[in-house]
């Protein structure tokens, strides 16, 4: 599966923003304009660092550095430059961060995995192609698996949406009536949506 040639990471000094090798320029930098577009200005005030794996000229790192400069982001060191995973340990995957609450008009639609910092208000969208996850109240409508992946969940600190759904499957609201108190996933299990408190998985 070939990888995005721009990718986000949250950590807890900022953002890093990961550039793929041996990427067209041209796709990168539209890449990461699509990416700080679709924020709707959630990134605004956050400190950024660019972690090059794809070799750039210094006149392109500026064009880089002008779009987040466009998007009110704020140049830092999130991390140190590409630190290489422990053998055997999962360096996990990519997702695109959206830092704020989404209000009533926002959308926001991601083939990959979506992390939200805030909640889901009612009226805004949030389409993950793989899973999403909100660190915060999903009140809004939530679509995941939308790359047609089964396996997606949506979990959220608290799950009260307007609609929800999973690799194209609706819920059935009425499931969310009694939603168990803290973190909750929906999951699709033969072909219906469940809920089930979060545990960490071991």
């Amino acid at each position: 599966m070939s990888q995005e040639p721009v990718s986000i990471k949250g950590t807890r000094h900022g953002l890093i923003i990961r550039l793929t090798e041996n990427q067209d320029f041209s796709l990168i930098k539209n890449d990461l304009r699509t990416k700080m577009e679709a924020s709707r200005g959630f990134f605004r005030g956050a400190r950024y660092t660019l972690n090059r794996d794809a070799t750039l000229t210094g006149r392109q790192q500026e064009e880089l550095e002008e779009i987040c400069r466009e998007f009110g982001m704020v140049p830092g060191t999130a991390a140190a430059p590409n630190p290489r995973p422990r053998a055997g340990v999962s360096p996990g995957e990519p997702a695109f961060l959206a830092a704020g609450n989404l209000r009533n008009g926002h959308r926001l639609a991601h083939p990959g995995h979506v992390v939200v910092l805030g909640d889901i208000n009612p009226g805004a969208i949030v389409t993950a192609g793989h899973n999403l996850v909100v660190l915060g109240a999903c009140r809004g409508t939530a679509e995941a698996g939308t790359a047609g992946d089964p396996s997606a969940l949506v979990l959220a600190l608290h799950l009260k949406p307007v609609r929800l759904a999973i690799a194209g499957q609706a819920a059935d609201n009425h499931i969310f009536q009694s939603t168990p108190p803290g973190p909750v996933a929906a999951r699709l299990k033969n072909g219906r949506i469940t809920l089930e408190p979060w545990r960490r998985p071991l």
